[in-house]
């Protein structure tokens, strides 16, 4: 069985002890999905199909039956992996993304009127998305003098041309000294 602890539950889990469980072979069938799915909660994901707003035709009974039979799994393993999770004010939702590389494959058996979905083996939009909220990029600290301002280069303050100039000037005589004495070589 493969797995992962979500997040910072990672730190709960005994130093001798792993917190991902991965394919130990790269020709699994699925070893693609697997890894991106485990990374996924090691990141501190969820699985998709358990947003509280799914809106999944969930035939419960016939999950956990299927389940069982299937993968050996009780009753309290398909509620905590499978069937859809209550809203919790302790995570951030991003909307439902049936295209998410954490949403499992759902079987026909387990919803009513036989709707199933595949799994998905590409990072979304969504996933994306949910990784920017949990992860932003930092704002860079705001220049402390005039002249500081003038070094800093980047999306926010572009360097100005006069500088970008000498850096290049810089640059060419740094490398026509080092090639110099390179040739000899």
């Amino acid at each position: 069985m493969f797995s992962s602890a979500i997040g910072t539950a990672a730190k709960d889990v005994p130093l001798h002890q792993p917190t991902m469980m991965l394919p130990g072979d790269t020709s699994y069938p699925s070893f693609r999905y697997v890894v991106l799915h485990e990374f996924g909660h090691a990141l501190g994901a969820r699985h998709a199909h358990q947003h509280p707003d799914s809106n999944i035709p969930w035939d419960r009974q016939s999950t956990y039956t299927d389940a069982l039979q299937r993968f050996g799994w009780t009753k309290e393993t398909v509620d905590e992996n499978i069937l859809p999770s209550p809203r919790n004010d302790q995570h951030r939702y991003q909307p439902y993304d049936e295209n998410s590389v954490m949403h499992y494959e759902l079987r026909p058996q387990w919803t009513s009127n036989a709707w199933g979905q595949s799994e998905s083996w590409e990072i979304s939009d969504g996933d994306i998305a949910q990784m920017k909220q949990a992860y932003p990029m930092p704002t860079p600290p705001a220049p402390t003098s005039p002249s500081q301002g003038l070094l800093r280069s980047g999306p926010d303050q572009p360097t100005p041309p006069a500088e970008h100039h000498r850096r290049l000037r810089a640059a060419d005589s740094d490398c026509t000294t080092q090639g110099a004495g390179l040739s000899g070589l």
